[in-house]
């Protein structure tokens, strides 16, 4: 009889575990939308327009808010690193144009800024969560990097509008 009592007890805990990390993964998947606050998630409700590689004024972007890397570091590693083999060699040039610019990644694209703009941006840097400004810009160029490889946006006029810290569930 015991062992029977134990076993339904069992059963429930891992009923109830399993709903909570069902729930957890639904709240991460639409924090990281931007719907679980009503904010705006800029990589689908964006005003980019992502075939247009003209400039556009006042477009959403989303980018990771952990970490920038100074221009000349992320040509060197497209240079050397092998996950960016392929690259087009005339958008590598391009890029070293903006030395002393900043990057920024994203899911779907790197962002180059010039250092004032940059500065608009807060960054930080945890362990146990992703953490992605929201803002608005100028787009004044966009160039691929080459086939299966993330673009490469040049913007200008960046204006913070929001900052997001979605939990790691573990």
């Amino acid at each position: 009889m015991n062992n029977k009592y134990f076993l339904g007890i069992i059963i429930i805990i891992i009923a109830v575990l399993a709903v909570i990390f069902a729930f957890s993964l639904d709240y991460q998947t639409n924090y990281l939308n931007g719907s679980s606050n009503g904010s705006v998630n800029t990589n689908e409700n964006s005003s980019f327009n992502q075939s247009n590689n003209g400039l556009q004024t006042n477009v959403q972007l989303t980018i990771s808010a952990e970490q920038s890397f100074p221009m000349e570091k992320i040509a060197e590693e497209i240079k050397t690193h092998p996950a960016y083999e392929g690259y087009d060699e005339d958008t590598l040039k391009w890029l070293e144009t903006f030395n002393g610019s900043i990057m920024f990644t994203s899911k779907d694209y790197f962002v180059v800024m010039d250092k004032n703009d940059a500065e608009n941006l807060p960054t930080s840097f945890v362990n146990d969560a992703f953490i992605y400004d929201d803002f608005t810009c100028d787009i004044i160029e966009k160039r691929s990097l080459g086939k299966d490889l993330k673009d490469i946006i040049y913007v200008k006029n960046v204006k913070f509008e929001n900052q997001r810290i979605v939990p790691m569930i573990f």
